[in-house]
């Protein structure tokens, strides 16, 4: 599963602004071995003493030496006889640690057989499900099922004949079946249930990650949404399967199945496995079924249900499918044009080919996760909403390469429990760093990189639990940057220890060895142990099971030719000791580049005897997983940004020299000069760098740049080179109308966010040629577009442009689309007066109703914060914070309105 479209499309993490404030660790003084020894013999010789002696102690000898609280714990023992009940009894104040293992295993799903139909009007799911199954080792005579917010009908055992269910409970979670005998792991039962799955019974909920539990989801029923189809679909990670079928919904169990769904005629379905038949039946319906012979995990059944068109590939033989609706059908090679290229690289190098019969792919609307790797079809949200033009600067390839992914790492090998969810996640999120290196170059990998970082740290200021972790209080918890972010920048570490040879052998041998079975972290580490023949303890012990959240702090200066390092670790658990590190250290020196191996533990001191340094610099590859700060020499930073081997210790560079660019013409003219030392990456990490000048001569320096840079054959570098020239011409540093030219060239641009600015560039120069412009944009098919040209004219109370927002904003299907949008809908309401009717209905559903929930978040963030003055939408406001029933935006909307 991807993270949610809220972390990935508001910068994928919620910004946490509070202060970052550190637990004092309290250390006692250890007792040595021989002391240990010593007080070992002691006891044993006085509890010998003590069953051997026949003496009766009195009370008060019983009690003493003991301080005035443990006296008072013992008295009632030692005291009067107290009543007690009849019945045997263990009393204990205390409440043992929470712990989350796997799931006993006491019966085994073996095979799964849907068949379903859909209930529009009452968005239910009425169904008859035949569930094989056998016990797994002991014998069994209670069978439980998982069965959320059903309406049993009918509970039978069709097999063995003979058998038959003596009775059945159900508590609206679980079915508890009493079969007749126990059966035994020779056995094979065959259960029937008919039922009605009732997911809006259910209710909202879940997490960041993924907002709901309902199981099954039905999309504009009524029709009151226009431009949003109906549709049907399912989400059952990580436990919302059972929501719309009886099964055991657990990750450790693996069952084949066959779904038949009966559907209108004119709608398309689509599920695990192959279509194995389509037959018509009276009344306009139809039935599909659909086969997986191979097992997998309930969480990663599926089912949609909609008006698609289907577009067809194929791959070694196998079909590729992406279900699109029919708007958007032309755009389906921008978004999943790439997949039998990813399905190549991966089955490559992994060395196991791709297991599965068929990959489908489809974009639903509303959808509660980013995405969601259900076997053989993978549901998109509507982040995947994308044209050719935005693609260029602003594409969401890797979320597809993460779902294809999880097609090895959670399909094929399953997290044996949701402990163990990096298993699945960890892998998902590196094969992002991984297809990017493979397919776009190592810099835009390493960018990855860097933001996977920065949403990981971010969250670590506030959550410190470790990768493997057994005290989760619901499973939904487990899907945030840790299991994610944190296990993919492990796993990138950990290839680079051993090497890519080892490191992808080692995932070879995983996959193999548990193929169509469920792992624990112990099976990953067997897998690197058997491949390298090293023992892997001390790090996944270090890196998946311990929770610290390690700080480094690095000095480097040099004494004529003694070059000296220092190197601390901080913020480790003083009891089980400072974390080991295997790093480099990268030297520039008279001598030439060297990257010197490095086993860093304890606090270093390195000297290096060494003529002429120009930098040094520990873990240039930035492999560390966590905070350090570097307090380096100005010159080794001016070195490193204009001659470091890599692209993330120079964006650490160009961080410590941007400061100083406007007073300094000298550290600028070193960074032009590096300017083409990068790729598009770097140049459009320099012009965003750029936009702090704050200085006419400045800028002026980097001009001849600019113009280089408007006309760069990448469009994400002609984007941030014209965002810097909008923003210095927004500050008078920069004479726009210079630039007529060029911002012709940007109207006509392939990429939407180029043409963009160039409108933007446009209004500094002639607002009614940008005004006549923004308005032929407004009928334009590309949202992005649309939303600029909007904003043009809502700066200027353009009533018909903000009726046009308000028509058009529930046809808007792009996630950042709407994001923009919702924004764009609070400044018309402050500088449209005229049109504040049309816009607070509008707005009050948003805040209501918009799916995800954090769209209503930002709204209401926006009526609070930017509109709380008007006294309509503090009425408002203060009626939803006592309505408000969403688990998420109910205890936010207590703190904020």
């Amino acid at each position: 599963m991807t993270s949610s479209t809220a972390t990935t499309v508001l910068s994928r993490s919620l910004p946490i602004n509070h202060s970052f404030t550190m637990t004092k660790v309290l250390t006692f003084p250890m007792p040595t071995f021989a002391q240990m020894n010593r007080l070992w013999w002691g006891v044993s010789l006085l509890l010998m003493l003590g069953a051997c002696s026949r003496k009766v102690h009195s009370k008060l000898s019983a009690m003493e030496g003991l301080s005035p609280e443990d006296s008072a714990f013992l008295a009632p023992i030692f005291g009067a006889a107290e009543e007690f009940s009849n019945e045997d009894t263990i009393f204990s104040p205390y409440r043992a640690k929470r712990y989350q293992g796997s799931y006993p295993m006491r019966w085994q799903l073996i095979h799964t057989e849907l068949s379903l139909s859909l209930d529009w009007g009452k968005k239910e799911i009425p169904g008859e499900a035949q569930l094989t199954l056998r016990p797994y080792f002991a014998p069994q005579q209670e069978l439980v099922l998982d069965a959320k917010s059903f309406q049993i009908e009918d509970v039978r055992l069709l097999r063995p004949a003979t058998g038959r269910i003596v009775s059945f409970r159900y508590d609206t979670l679980k079915l508890y079946l009493t079969l007749d005998r126990p059966y035994t792991s020779k056995d094979t039962v065959v259960v029937y249930i008919r039922y009605r799955a009732q997911p809006e019974k259910i209710g909202e909920g879940g997490s960041t990650a993924i907002g709901g539990r309902k199981g099954g989801y039905f999309i504009n029923t009524d029709g009151k949404r226009p431009c949003v189809p109906r549709q049907f679909w399912t989400q059952g990670e990580p436990e919302s399967a059972s929501a719309w079928f009886p099964t055991i919904d657990a990750p450790n169990q693996k069952t084949t199945q066959r779904l038949c769904v009966t559907i209108e005629d004119s709608l398309v379905s689509l599920s695990n496995g192959v279509l194995v038949s389509q037959k018509k039946l009276p009344g306009g319906l139809r039935q599909d079924c659909w086969e997986l012979t191979q097992p997998h995990a309930p969480y990663l059944f599926a089912l949609v249900v909609g008006n698609f068109k289907i577009i067809k590939d194929t791959w070694r033989g196998k079909e590729l499918l992406y279900y699109m609706e029919p708007a958007w059908a032309a755009h389906a090679q921008a978004i999943f044009g790439r997949t039998p290229q990813m399905l190549e690289f991966f089955s490559n190098r992994l060395g196991v080919e791709f297991p599965w019969p068929k990959y489908g792919q489809v974009i639903v609307r509303d959808f509660v996760s980013g995405a969601m790797e259900n076997t053989t079809a993978v549901i998109h949200g509507d982040i995947l909403f994308y044209d050719k033009a935005k693609a260029l600067t602003d594409n969401y390839e890797t979320v597809v390469a993460h779902e294809l992914m999880h097609h090895w790492f959670g399909n094929l090998v399953t997290c044996e429990s949701w402990a163990q969810l990096p298993l699945n996640e960890s892998f998902a999120d590196y094969s992002e760093y991984l297809w990017l290196e493979h397919a776009d170059g190592i810099e835009e990998a390493e960018e990855h990189r860097r933001q996977s970082f920065f949403t990981y740290t971010a969250e670590a200021r506030e959550k410190k639990v470790p990768l493997i972790r057994f005290d989760y209080g619901d499973p939904m918890a487990m899907f945030d940057a840790h299991s994610y972010q944190k296990g993919g920048l492990t796993l990138h570490y950990l290839r680079n220890i051993v090497g890519d040879s080892a490191f992808f052998l080692s995932l070879k041998q995983y996959l193999t060895d548990n193929a169509y079975k469920a792992a624990d972290i112990h099976h990953l580490r067997h897998a690197f142990e058997k491949v390298t023949g090293e023992d892997w303890t001390w790090f996944f012990d270090q890196h998946f099971h311990r929770r610290d959240e390690i700080r480094l702090l690095i000095k480097g200066e040099t004494r004529g030719d003694t070059l000296v390092l220092e190197v601390r670790q901080r913020d480790y658990d003083t009891l089980r000791g400072p974390y080991r590190y295997r790093f480099a250290i990268a030297v520039l020196s008279e001598n030439g580049y060297e990257e010197l191996p490095f086993e860093y533990e304890k606090d270093t001191l390195v000297r290096l005897i060494r003529r002429g340094v120009r930098y040094a610099d520990v873990d240039p590859k930035r492999l560390f997983i966590g905070r350090s700060q570097r307090n380096y020499p100005s010159a080794w930073w001016d070195a490193i940004l204009s001659e470091g081997k890599y692209l993330w210790q120079r964006l650490d560079a160009l961080s410590e020299v941007q400061p100083f660019l406007s007073a300094d013409s000298e550290k600028l003219a070193r960074l032009i000069s590096a300017y083409r030392k990068g790729g598009a990456v770097w140049k459009k990490e320099i012009w965003e760098a750029l936009q702090l000048l704050a200085d006419s001569e400045a800028v002026a320096q980097v001009l001849p740049l600019l113009r280089e840079a408007l006309s760069d054959s990448n469009a994400r570098v002609r984007a941030a080179a014209w965002s810097f020239l909008v923003g210095a011409a927004q500050q008078e540093l920069i004479d726009i109308n210079k630039w007529g030219d060029a911002i012709q060239t940007a109207l006509r641009d392939s990429s939407s966010e180029v043409q963009n600015y160039g409108l933007v560039a446009l209004s500094l120069v002639d607002s009614t040629a940008a005004l006549v412009e923004a308005r032929r944009r407004l009928s334009s098919s590309s949202e992005d577009i649309f939303i600029v040209a909007a904003l043009i004219l809502t700066q200027r109370g353009d009533s018909q442009a903000v009726a046009l927002l308000v028509d058009r904003y529930s046809c808007l299907a792009g996630i950042s689309s709407r994001v923009q949008a919702i924004g764009l809908l609070a400044m018309a309401y402050q500088q449209a007066p005229s049109m504040r009717e049309q816009l607070l209905p509008l707005m009050q559903q948003i805040a209501r109703e918009e799916n995800p929930w954090y769209l209503r978040l930002q709204m209401v963030q926006y009526m609070k914060f930017r509109l709380g003055t008007d006294p309509a939408v503090a009425r408002f406001l203060k009626q939803l914070k006592e309505e408000e029933t969403h688990p998420q935006l109910r205890p936010i909307y207590q703190r904020i309105l």
